[in-house]
Order: C-alpha cells, then structure tokens, then sequence
C-alpha cells in the first residue's frame, strides 16, 4: 500500500512551525545539562536535532545517508554527540535555524512523490 504524500504547503508550514518553536524552546533554556529524554540532557537534544536537520537536506537531494545501518543508529547519534560538544542553547537554536532554512528551501524544490534513499540503504517516500 503506498504511503500518500502529503500536502506540501502544510507540511512545509508546519515544519517551519515546529522548527521555530524548538528553537525558541532553546533559546529560554538556563541549564542545558538538565535530563531530557533518557539519559540525554537538554543541550544533547538540542544537538541532537540540530544534527539530524543538517542531515535531511542531503537526504532529500537524493544522497546516501551517514547511517549505513539503520539498525545502529542508537550508536551513530552517541558518537556524533560525543564528537560534537556543542551544548550552548543558543548556539544550536542557530544552527537548527540555519539548517531548517536549507531543509525548507531543498524540500520545496524536491519531487514529493519520489522514494529518497534513508538511512541503512532504505529507500522511503
């Protein structure tokens, strides 16, 4: 059964929506080392996000993810937060924003009803 595609000005609208309100989320955090979700903190989700909209812009002009296994990625997110260090709110509500704009930019130009390659090789609507 495939996977209908949905309206474009309403995901791009919501995704813009969404972004924004992450990043002012961010940007009223005082102690970016509070617990999060699981044993992340604040600042490690915020880097965490920030890392994976830097990603799908990449994904969508139709290159291969980062993540060859889609079954580790639980693995591949510790290492990028172990080798970025970036934990300041601020900093990462700014490069979110950055990154959102390239997403937002690149999605609109791309063909919805098209497969994009994902992470394990993995081809998705």
């Amino acid at each position: 059964m495939p996977v209908p595609v949905p309206d474009r000005a309403r995901a791009l609208s919501a995704l813009q929506g969404a972004s924004r309100q992450f990043t002012d989320q961010l940007r009223d955090v005082r102690d970016p080392s509070r617990p999060a979700i699981g044993h992340w903190s604040i600042g490690e989700v915020g880097a965490h996000v920030g890392h994976i909209f830097g990603m799908y812009p990449e994904l969508v002009s139709g290159n291969a993810s980062p993540l060859e296994n889609h079954l580790d990625m639980a693995l591949a997110w510790e290492r990028m937060l172990q080798e970025d260090t970036e934990r300041d709110p601020i900093a990462i509500a700014k490069r979110i924003e950055a990154a959102a704009g390239v997403l937002l930019t690149t999605v609109e130009k791309a063909e919805w009803d098209q497969p994009v390659k994902w992470h394990g090789a993995l081809s998705v609507p």
